[in-house]
């Protein structure tokens, strides 16, 4: 293998060819590398615009833009 092929590699490949051979269980690329970004909720903290709140709302920024 090549180091271009090496630096092109997906991190499934890597993790199967360099990582997996070593340890004794399967083991999944979150729990290799865990993100801090894996474990926050994606609950919105603000309410849902309505249709009508939407369109002022691009409006309001398409006359910013001068549309």
């Amino acid at each position: 293998m090549s180091l271009d092929d090496f630096c092109k590699l997906e991190f499934d490949e890597f993790e199967s060819i360099c990582i997996q051979p070593h340890i004794k269980k399967k083991i999944t690329p979150r729990q290799l590398i865990p993100l801090p970004w894996d474990n926050i909720s994606h609950k919105p903290d603000t309410p849902r615009l309505t249709p009508e709140e939407k369109r002022e709302r691009f409006e309001s920024v398409a006359s910013k833009f001068g549309n």
